[in-house]
């Protein structure tokens, strides 16, 4: 069977948490009343409560820079779970906060999206001048050695672009580092032209379609942990007969004996 270990415990004592994932065997002469957290986990449904969801937050890339507060509804990827809402912040194109609330029949591991609106960016600038010299498609003009300065090029149909760069030689060649966008800005539009004429610069960018935010909305996914049920919301009680084995391995366990009661758990039975 292998991994056997013992437990002598009453309602009120901490959790049991045997080293592996095991079946539980009552002990004693008389039925007893365990709480099971079963593994894995993610086979109990339960309404999660109002908490952070940012632990469980899925790779993701969003072009919105900036978002208040803002509620939206949830889809499933799996699971059967309705009703839950996630409400986020989004602070320099990187979710700041995620809290969820409402919904029944989720369970951890659940996966879930939002679909986050953008009304307000669309038009900003998204791509990048990094590694760009005076021969990469789209520029013209020159460039002179500088360090790290703060560009706000002219031009174009949009407005409030802020980017950061500096011009260092790489095999001779002057070339574009360090670049990053501070404001993309909003309104541009592809074939707009943009003239940096800041910190001996001089050399115009005319921006092409991959440069310019187009999208409406993007999804991000969170899965559902642990954290965000409550302890009993996620275990199920078993009555076990003397001598019984429980049905299902549990990664925890609780008892609503008044007294010590004796249990053992195996990982195989």
């Amino acid at each position: 069977m292998g991994l056997f270990q013992n437990f002598t415990i009453k309602d009120g004592d901490a959790i049991s948490v045997p080293a592996s994932p095991s079946y539980i065997k009552n002990l004693s002469a008389a039925s007893a009343s365990v709480n099971v957290w079963p593994s894995p986990t993610g086979q109990v449904l339960a309404s999660p409560g109002a908490s952070s969801i940012m632990g469980g937050i899925r790779p993701y890339e969003t072009r919105i820079q900036t978002q208040a507060s803002t509620t939206y509804s949830t889809t499933n990827s799996n699971g059967i779970g309705t009703g839950m809402t996630i409400t986020t912040t989004i602070v320099d194109r990187k979710i700041a906060t995620a809290a969820i609330s409402g919904g029944t029949n989720y369970a951890p591991g659940n996966i879930v999206n939002i679909t986050l609106a953008n009304n307000t960016e669309v038009g900003a600038i998204w791509g990048s001048l990094q590694d760009f010299t005076e021969t990469s498609p789209g520029i013209s003009g020159s460039f002179t050695l500088s360090g790290l300065n703060s560009f706000g090029p002219t031009g174009g149909s949009g407005s409030t672009l802020g980017v950061v760069f500096n011009v260092a030689s790489v095999g001779g060649v002057l070339t574009i580092q360090n670049f990053a966008i501070a404001n993309g800005g909003t309104g541009y539009v592809v074939g707009d032209v943009l003239y940096f004429n800041e910190w001996s610069q001089n050399f115009y960018w005319t921006l092409s379609e991959a440069d310019i935010q187009s999208i409406t909305s993007s999804q991000v996914q969170f899965e559902l942990q642990e954290s965000n049920f409550t302890a009993e919301d996620i275990s199920v009680i078993n009555v076990l007969q003397a001598g019984e084995i429980s049905t299902m391995r549990a990664s925890k366990f609780t008892t609503n004996q008044v007294s010590d009661t004796a249990f053992l758990t195996m990982v195989n039975k």
